[in-house]
């Protein structure tokens, strides 16, 4: 079993120096958090939102322990070069919410994962890889998910791939049969040009 400080050194951008400050802020029982999401907490690093009436705004940055925040902080930026799934996530955040949301966004992600590592000494951190993302959006991997679920009932699914271009008869992709049922011709949809 590897020390405290050694096992939160694997995190990409935490070095061992960053790793023991986190547990000197945090102490080595973490009894007194009972999530992880108590320690984001206590950092001060919660996702908040003010909201009078129908108006929601972003929420300020939390009192919390300014030197605990301040590790992860560090490691977010750290781990925004390097290819691991905390690198990942901070370019995918910081394409959608801009470069200065991103970094607190990650921070507050690897303290998750401090904390399930301090609350269990047996745990150890496996990174996801930077294609996590990209194999769970895959296309055909959705298209196969949805066709498990469909075929349990005993309904067959075929996928026709069709030459979909403007002015031309278009088929319908797919083409459902039940069981009992004969297989359905697939309808063509014309596509006629409007004159202005």
């Amino acid at each position: 079993m590897l020390p405290a400080a050694a096992r939160l050194a694997e995190i990409p951008g935490i070095s061992p120096m960053p790793a023991r400050a986190i547990i000197a802020e945090t102490g080595p029982d973490m009894a007194r958090f009972p999530t992880a999401g108590h320690l984001v907490s206590w950092a001060g690093l919660c996702p908040s939102a003010r909201q009078s009436g129908p108006r929601t705004r972003a929420g300020k940055k939390g009192q919390g322990n300014t030197w605990l925040r301040a590790s992860p902080g560090q490691a977010a930026t750290g781990a925004a070069r390097t290819a691991t799934f905390p690198g990942e996530r901070y370019h995918r955040i910081a394409r959608r919410r801009g470069k200065a949301r991103a970094p607190v966004a990650v921070a507050r992600s690897i303290l998750v994962t401090i904390g399930h590592l301090l609350s269990n000494p047996e745990a150890r951190y496996t990174d996801l890889g930077p294609g996590y993302y990209q194999a769970r959006l895959d296309i055909g991997r959705k298209l196969r998910n949805h066709n498990r679920q469909i075929q349990p009932p005993g309904f067959d699914v075929t996928i026709a791939k069709t030459d979909q271009t403007p002015n031309t008869a278009m088929t319908r992709p797919d083409v459902i049969t039940g069981p009992g049922q004969l297989p359905r011709a697939p309808f063509t949809v014309d596509y006629f040009p409007v004159s202005p």
